[in-house]
């Protein structure tokens, strides 16, 4: 943690005073001339920890290892001091003559950030908590921060990850973050909204984001344990994130935070995939009417697609899309429209509204009744788990044939029968609609059964995330 220290005018004295180890003097200090937006970022002196105690540093040079002259900006300003296998800290005077010691900011290692700095010398007085350590090699690293990127409306590819680790700030009501902003985005606004996101594996990621205007806006747990900031209309200028974790226990973490405009805060999201080289399905219920859709495929840039024919009915949407990027392939419908009790199949979507960075989701079930909810011949049931945002997702057989579309799930009329209804719409109903448009699809007859990361695969290359737009 970062506190302010005693004066450091006794430190020359304190060096005196140490007994049982010789005293480690700085040699004459290595001046650095920089100013905000300096390049390249981030810089770093090799040094040695000193030797004075502190009363709360660990053990210091007695002079200023690394002298900072700094001209300000708009940019944060960070110290660290990093050791290999040692515990490290680090004692910053700035221009004002404050004092600011640093120890396990970071892990093992220190950190002193200011988020608002002035111009003027910044003097660094490295070292390490243990005497048993004094005289290590340390590595003192100057940031500005730690990435800057600059990006202007319709930015590809989309969605952007950078790959960061979270903070161990405590904040009041967002876990633990980042002392300064990880990543800055430098944004030129257009008619797309703008989202980030913090994504862990198996933590509670938050996210603090300060917009251009100075405004912080806090998000834990938006997408599952996820977190999500999202400007539906979004200004232009400076973004600043602040990643962390919930828990105390996954301070550190590794955490991605993605950036993208394929969220829109509010609009609804679903699934579809592909069945021709421009035509894609999805539900109906999806659009209130007509519309388009901000469609994303894992890896690729986004792409927009068109509503240009709807069965409210058979609860079926045909959209068009003029410019598909190369790697999505179609699906392949089974010819063979029977269905077998027990039958495995295999759903492949994007639930919860924002999960397309973490890959998407891939469950399995069995067929678990021939007739929909209410007895409608037009669909089956199945056992596999969908959920918000699964509209529209892809079912296929063992054999990676598409065999239905997952289009709702609500739970059994009855205490007796609570069970969640997965249902889905039958490939025989879309094969029909595609005839009646047009489509110029794929099918073919049952086939030797595949592997489950086989069938992965095939879906992930076929679905895709619709944020809907214009209903």
């Amino acid at each position: 943690m970062n506190t302010h220290c005693h004066n450091l005018s006794a430190l020359a004295a304190a060096a005196m005073m140490i007994t049982g180890a010789a005293a480690v003097t700085a040699a004459e200090p290595e001046v650095w001339t920089l100013e905000a937006g300096f390049e390249p970022d981030p810089r770093i002196f090799e040094t040695r920890g000193g030797s004075v105690p502190t009363d709360d540093c660990g053990h210091v040079t007695d002079a200023p290892a690394l002298v900072v002259d700094y001209t300000a900006g708009d940019y944060p300003l960070s110290f660290l001091a990093e050791g290999h296998g040692v515990d490290t800290t680090l004692i910053v005077v700035d221009p004002a003559g404050n004092s600011t010691c640093s120890d396990d900011a970071g892990g093992r290692n220190a950190r002193v950030t200011f988020s608002d700095p002035g111009t003027g010398r910044y003097q660094l007085f490295p070292g390490t908590y243990e005497s048993t350590e004094i005289g290590a090699p340390v590595e003192i690293v100057v940031t500005g921060t730690a990435e800057v990127w600059t990006l202007e409306a319709g930015f590809e590819p989309d969605p952007r990850i950078f790959e960061t680790r979270g903070g161990s700030v405590p904040t009041d009501d967002c876990g633990h973050v980042t002392d300064a902003p990880a990543l800055v985005v430098d944004y030129t606004a257009g008619d797309y909204p703008l989202s980030f996101l913090a994504e862990g594996h198996g933590v509670d990621t938050t996210l603090i984001v300060v917009d251009p205007a100075g405004n912080s806006t806090c998000s834990d747990d938006a997408e599952g344990r996820n977190a999500r900031v999202t400007f539906s209309d979004p200004g232009s200028g400076r973004y600043q994130l602040f990643p962390g974790t919930y828990e105390t226990s996954a301070i550190g973490a590794p955490v991605e935070i993605v950036v993208t405009e394929l969220f829109g805060d509010g609009d609804p999201s679903a699934t579809g995939f592909l069945v021709s080289d421009h035509h894609l399905v999805t539900n109906a219920h999806v659009f209130a009417d007509t519309g388009y859709a901000m469609v994303a495929a894992l890896g690729l840039p986004p792409f927009e697609a068109e509503v240009v024919a709807r069965n409210e009915d058979a609860d079926i949407a045909l959209l068009y899309a003029a410019d598909i990027p190369e790697g999505l392939n179609p699906v392949v419908l089974r010819s063979n429209t029977s269905l077998f009790l027990g039958e495995p199949v295999f759903v492949f979507g994007f639930p919860l509204n924002g999960d397309l960075p973490s890959g998407g989701s891939f469950t399995e079930g069995i067929v678990s009744t021939h007739l929909g909810a209410d007895h409608e011949v037009t669909r089956f049931q199945m056992t596999a788990p969908v959920q918000p945002g699964n509209s529209g997702s892809p079912v296929f057989d063992q054999a990676g044939l598409l065999i239905g579309m997952a289009t709702q799930t609500r739970e059994g009329k009855t205490r007796e029968d609570a069970r969640p209804l997965n249902t889905v719409v039958r490939g025989s109903i879309i094969r029909a609609f595609l005839d009646n448009h047009n489509v110029d699809y794929r099918r073919s007859a049952p086939s030797p059964s595949l592997s489950s990361i086989e069938i992965g695969e095939i879906a992930a290359d076929a679905a895709l995330l619709l944020t809907v737009h214009g209903n």
